[in-house]
């Protein structure tokens, strides 16, 4: 059941008779895929949390364009309601 190709688990003491084979072609341009992919997703999450403070920021921005014309409308409301007596 024992194949070359298994690596056995390490225990902290080496056998000098056992050597683990190399990784093959198709195993180490999986690796490189991976990493490659690894770095794609952390630029994509860069450029993502990126967007989102800007995001964050408008609609902050937003907040504070409602919040102004808001008072301008409860004060113009206040006033109309003063000079019509009520």
């Amino acid at each position: 059941m024992d194949s070359p190709n298994i690596t056995k688990p390490r225990t902290g003491t080496s056998s000098p008779s056992y050597q683990e084979d190399p990784p093959s072609e198709e195993v180490m341009n999986r690796i490189l895929a991976l990493r490659t992919e690894k770095e794609r997703l952390k630029a994509e999450l860069a450029d993502s949390h990126i967007k989102i403070k800007k995001l964050a920021s408008e609609i902050l921005s937003l907040r504070e364009l409602v919040c102004f014309h808001l008072q301008h409308l409860l004060i113009s409301c206040l006033l109309r309601f003063r000079i019509s007596g009520m």
